[in-house]
C-alpha cells in the first residue's frame, strides 16, 4: 500500500481545532516534508494528519518544496500552421 512506501502510516493525527504554532508546527513541518519529498500528495497527507487540504499546502508553500501539478506544460495546436 502506499501509505507504507511514504511514511504516511508514520503521521501524527492532529486532532481538529488544534492550533500548530511555533515549535510544535516546526516539529509537524519537519514530520510531513520527508513524507511529501518521498512523492506522498498534499491530500493524502491532508486526510492522514486530519489537517485542512489548505493548511497543509501553506505549511508546504511557505518552505518552497510544492511541486507543480503535473503534465508536460507543452500545448499541441490540431491546427499547427505548418501544413
Amino acid at each position: 500500500m502506499t501509505s507504507y512506501r511514504y511514511g504516511l502510516d508514520q503521521l501524527p493525527v492532529i486532532p481538529k481545532g488544534t492550533k500548530l504554532e511555533g515549535a510544535k508546527r516546526a516539529e509537524f513541518l519537519e514530520q510531513i516534508l520527508p513524507v511529501y519529498r518521498r512523492g506522498a500528495s498534499v491530500r493524502a497527507i491532508s486526510d492522514r494528519t486530519q489537517r485542512s487540504y489548505g493548511s497543509i499546502q501553506r505549511l508546504l508553500s511557505n518552505e518552497e518544496v510544492l511541486r507543480g501539478r503535473g503534465g508536460s506544460g507543452q500545448r499541441v495546436s490540431l491546427w499547427d500552421s505548418d501544413s
